[in-house]
């Protein structure tokens, strides 16, 4: 009994604690919604961008650049608040940012091509990794509406993987569905941070 009131101790201290990240998470969500918004827009107009990128290689390298501002952020939002817990959100952001690796196994017909398009799809891992780290997160807090998101993005997660999707694979859904995920995953922790801390008060 004694083991358990304290762990109910530090989850309560824990979650009234978390709560003054909201800010974070709202700042996050509207950095990672322009991003989604030029990625969309990237996506409509492909054969376009394809030059552009070639012209400007350094564009492949966007998305890190907005994980270093996201950082700004987190540095200057939380410098006098306890963190452990927002580590794990850190380390899932970088995971998310960066950029995959191409690496050619085949020695034959990659010479000869001028150009060719390679699509990475990485939808399954972003909701997973999403999905661990609010479980996580609701683990340490006690709320379950976290935990339950967290169990849909699991779902979205398994089903995407294991079953032909064919005709949504690569369809506008497809890139929307992924270009949110972020965003939203950050405005809906940081503004239901946002009523906690509203309510305790």
């Amino acid at each position: 009994m004694e083991d358990i009131s304290i762990i109910k101790g530090v989850i309560e201290h824990t979650s009234k604690s978390f709560t003054a990240f909201s800010k974070i998470f709202i700042y996050w969500g509207m950095l990672f919604a322009v991003h989604s918004i030029l990625m969309l827009i990237e996506f409509s107009n492909r054969n376009a961008n394809c030059g552009v990128i070639s012209i400007f290689p350094l564009l492949n390298y966007i998305f890190p650049i907005y994980a270093l501002i996201a950082a700004l952020i987190y540095w200057g939002v939380s410098r006098r608040v306890e963190k452990h817990l927002m580590k794990v959100w850190v380390l899932i952001l970088i995971m998310n940012v960066l950029p995959p690796k191409i690496i050619a196994t085949s020695e034959s017909g990659f010479a000869e091509m001028t150009s060719f398009i390679v699509d990475i799809d990485i939808f399954s891992t972003v909701f997973f990794s999403l999905a661990v780290t609010l479980i996580t997160t609701a683990l340490f807090t006690g709320y379950k509406h976290l935990r339950n998101l967290g169990i849909i993005y699991i779902g979205i997660s398994v089903i995407y993987t294991f079953f032909n999707f064919s005709m949504f694979t690569g369809s506008t859904l497809h890139h929307l569905l992924y270009s949110v995920s972020l965003p939203f995953t950050f405005l809906y922790v940081g503004f239901f941070l946002k009523s906690r801390k509203m309510r305790r008060n």
